[in-house]
């Protein structure tokens, strides 16, 4: 009998030493587990900032490019105007050559006489 209880004694021994171990491994994957879920929340953090800048950045450089494609037009847009205003300068400019020829290549006194009778029909119709 006593040989029955020594040995019931020694499997509860053993039992309690790999209880106590499987409680120790436990306690390590618990330590460990922590540690990665720390990691990751780092890693996490880490990440975000990392996208913040990389949204900031690339944020900035639409802005830059929405300002350069705006100068751009606006730069095209003048170009634009001062050359419809020469084109006009040069159209009004012929028109004057054009009124000038056609008065000096006509008699001066039909001129004459064609301002007098239109001013004569302004006087009649006021």
């Amino acid at each position: 009998m006593e040989k029955r209880v020594s040995h019931f004694k020694e499997l509860e021994d053993e039992a309690n030493e790999k209880l106590s171990q499987a409680n120790a491994l436990e306690a390590d994957y618990q330590k460990r587990i922590s540690s990665m879920n720390a990691d990751i929340m780092e890693m996490k953090a880490q990440a975000a900032k990392e996208s913040e800048a990389a949204s900031a950045e690339i944020l900035k450089e639409a802005r830059q490019q929405s300002e350069k494609i705006l100068q751009a037009a606006r730069a095209s847009a003048e170009a634009e105007k001062e050359r419809i205003l020469n084109d006009a300068r040069e159209e009004i400019a012929q028109i004057a050559v054009d009124a000038t020829k056609k008065l000096l290549e006509e008699d001066p006194s039909k001129i004459y006489d064609d301002f007098l009778s239109a001013t004569a029909k302004g006087q009649d119709g006021e």
